[in-house]
């Protein structure tokens, strides 16, 4: 007995029922009478299934994902910390004042009188304090102190800028403990940082020869800057009332 075969006619995809022998030989199909040739369809054997990942396979894997998370994390942290974070935090104390002024004080009446600049006041250094010459005193709009920078050329006092440099680097850190060094920046100079985060000391050096100290209570700047918006919000209300009036 012949084995029985069957195909798709090639135009209308009816199916057809034909002895297998009869395989490869041209007819008319039964439902479109069309000529069709008569084939064995290959065999379509479906592709294996992975197996399933068992649990403890997918936990190892979880488990080492999450580690190698963690090491670049750690690794990243560590670069950003040495790159920005403070070089001593447990030291860290607050700067208060120098050159015989003290942050949060009161500025004497005296010294306020015939300032051309409104809320800071120059005073020129009568005891030698090489490199620096002059102090400014900045003050909020009540006369405390909130900023006192001291300025000055090195080679006018006869001093070596690195001698200067490293006494004064040396002196801040054991005094206040540094927060943060940012060095090598060769056209606004190195900059370095001392004290709290509510009082700190700002040691700028402009091409080795142009020292600034600035002691500066955080708070206290706030204060001013607000005091700052305010007296220009006022300005332009006025400004404002008046064209107003005008128009």
């Amino acid at each position: 007995m012949s084995n029985e075969a069957k195909c798709n006619c090639q135009h209308c995809n009816g199916h057809i029922a034909f002895p297998s022998e009869m395989t490869g030989q041209t007819i008319n199909c039964p439902h479109c009478q069309l000529e069709t040739l008569l084939f064995i369809p290959p065999i379509v054997v479906p592709p294996k299934q992975p197996k399933p990942a068992s649990k403890n396979t997918s936990a190892s894997w979880l488990g080492l994902r999450i580690v190698a998370t963690i090491i670049v994390v750690a690794i990243f942290a560590a670069l950003l910390f040495k790159k920005e974070g403070p070089t001593n935090p447990t030291n860290l104390k607050p700067v208060g004042g120098a050159f015989g002024w003290k942050l949060g004080d009161k500025l004497p009446e005296q010294f306020r009188k015939n300032q051309a600049s409104e809320g800071r006041y120059t005073v020129i250094l009568t005891e030698k304090m090489p490199p620096f010459e002059s102090v400014e005193l900045a003050i909020t709009d009540d006369g405390r102190i909130y900023s006192i920078e001291a300025t000055g050329y090195a080679p006018d006092t006869g001093e070596d800028p690195d001698t200067c440099k490293s006494a004064l680097i040396s002196l801040l850190t054991e005094k206040y403990g540094r927060r943060k060094i940012i060095d090598g920046f060769d056209t606004f100079g190195d900059d370095y940082r001392f004290g709290s985060d509510d009082q700190t000391a700002h040691l700028h050096i402009f091409k080795r020869n142009l020292f600034t100290l600035t002691y500066s209570d955080e708070k206290l700047s706030r204060t001013y800057y607000i005091e700052v918006e305010a007296r220009k919000k006022k300005d332009e209300d006025e400004k404002k009332a008046a064209l107003s009036k005008g128009l």
